[in-house]
């Protein structure tokens, strides 16, 4: 699965901390594009977003194939 996290503005947030709830997956800080990747992942799954300066924010995914998902904080 591949996470980009973006601003209000879609602009990538480099360094954000992206982390699969539950599981024993380490979280991933996001790259200069504002992606982390993971894989190994199946059902559904719970993804939080952590950035200074913004509020954290959760997504639902079912994770049935591989997935790009982007969350706007």
């Amino acid at each position: 699965m591949t996470v980009r996290v973006v601003d209000g503005a879609g602009q990538p947030i480099q360094s954000a901390l992206v982390e699969v709830v539950g599981s024993d997956v380490a979280a991933k800080e996001a790259g200069s594009d504002g992606t982390a990747r993971f894989s190994g992942l199946s059902g559904k799954i719970e993804v939080l977003v952590w950035v200074d300066g913004f509020a954290s924010k959760t997504q639902t995914v079912n994770m049935n194939r591989s997935r790009s998902i982007e969350i706007s904080v």
